[in-house]
């Protein structure tokens, strides 16, 4: 009769196997706590990014600043930044302190913003330069939002941006120009009157001279 070979467990295969299936699982596991760092990290900064976006074409609240203020300072290093510097420069903007609306401005502009965004920016950018008396640089930023644009309420706004710093420089029938551009852009009968109203100030300034 053949003996039977005696079986030997072989511990150090039996560890190494062990150790090896360890490492494997921790590598895993490791890929998949950052997996889901990642996204919630994502879905948070979505959640502050999609409140700022709404707060930005509404009146700049004191909620909004505040989510936009926790959103800089949670996420500093955010490509999504700019809908905060916008959202805190409206803020300040509208509380009628335009250095510091324009320095957000300026820092939101440094930012790649959706292009609906990115317009009203620039349409902000003009009123907080002419309420710092820099004219100049008011239309630079009404004349790309004008051009930019082919019709609408946002052309129309920038066009009576416009009309305000033509006039200012006294570029008087420039500025009729552009008046008469807001009668046929806008659909805000508001705005449609205060763009008569200018255009009228200025002919009364013109006839004045003439006589």
């Amino acid at each position: 009769m053949s003996k039977r070979k005696k079986y030997r467990f072989n511990y150090k295969r039996f560890f190494r196997t062990i150790f090896s299936m360890i490492f494997i699982l921790i590598f895993f596991f490791s890929i998949y706590k950052g997996f889901i760092f990642f996204k919630n990290k994502q879905t948070t900064e979505e959640y502050y990014v999609n409140s700022l976006k709404m707060s930005i074409k509404k009146a700049g609240s004191e909620n909004s600043y505040n989510i936009a203020s926790e959103f800089i300072e949670k996420y500093p290093g955010s490509e999504l930044l700019g809908y905060a510097y916008f959202s805190r420069g409206k803020y300040f903007y509208e509380r009628m302190m335009y250095e510091k609306s324009l320095q957000e401005f300026q820092k939101a502009s440094k930012y790649s913003l959706d292009t609906d965004i990115k317009i009203l920016l620039q349409l902000h950018l003009s009123y907080a330069y002419m309420c710092l008396n820099d004219i100049t640089s008011s239309m630079e930023y009404s004349l790309k939002v004008y051009d930019l644009l082919e019709k609408g309420k946002l052309k129309a706004f920038a066009a009576f941006q416009t009309g305000l710093c033509m006039s200012a420089f006294k570029m008087y029938e420039k500025a009729i120009y552009y008046f008469e551009k807001v009668i046929e852009y806008s659909p805000d009968e508001d705005l449609i009157k205060q763009a008569k109203l200018e255009k009228l100030k200025i002919l009364k300034k013109v006839d004045l001279k003439k006589a």
